[in-house]
Parts: C-alpha cells; structure tokens; sequence
C-alpha cells in the first residue's frame, strides 16, 4: 500500500512539473513574487535633433550602446513634457533611457557644456 501511493505521488509531483513548465507563458524578467523587474536603464551621449512636444518623442543622435547592441543612429525617444522642457534641437545631452526592443524611453537628461 505505502508503495502504490509513493509512486502515485511521484507521478503527480512529475505531471504537475511537466505542466508548469510548459504553460507558454515568457517569465523573463519576473521575479520570485511574480512582480516584473523594472526596466534596465542605459545611458549614451548624442546630440538632439528634433522636438516634437505634441507626439511627446525627441529624436537624438546618439552614441553607441554596448549593454544592449545598439550601434549609434539617431531615432526618436518618448519623453517627458517635464523632461524635455529644458532642452532645445542642436544641444550635446547625455541621457539615461529604458528600452523595450528599439523603443526608448528618456528617465533622465542633462544637457552638456
């Protein structure tokens, strides 16, 4: 009897193993208590380009950023009103910026002398 049940367990234990690791579901970046890690945040130098305040995006062109393989390029980054209130097309910035694939998202920005 003790056997039979033994193995029985051993069997659940083994399918309930096999099923959650086979949900479909892409845990990358949750924690242990199934919150998501924040976003990484990477910072380059590059020069703005363009402003446009009702799209809420600049376009920089930036410096290369190894963490992530980005070569330098210029693109448009969301950010801020607050943010991009202090800056203006032609300035040398150094800024700090989330990314979600090729999306960027300026958190922090500092013009340069």
């Amino acid at each position: 009897m003790r056997h039979s049940i033994l193995v029985a367990t051993m069997g659940l234990a083994v399918s309930l193993s096999v099923g959650a690791a086979d949900t479909g579901h892409d845990m990358a970046g949750t924690q242990m208590d199934g919150t998501t890690a924040p976003a990484a945040t990477n910072q380059t130098t590059g020069v703005i380009r363009a402003i446009d305040a009702t799209s809420g995006t600049v376009t920089v062109s930036h410096e290369p950023v190894p963490a992530i393989k980005w070569p330098a390029m210029t693109m448009p980054f969301h950010i801020s009103p607050e943010l991009a209130r202090g800056i203006s097309v032609g300035q040398r910035v150094k800024f700090a910026f989330t990314a979600k694939g090729m999306d960027g998202t300026i958190t922090k920005i500092n013009v340069l002398p």
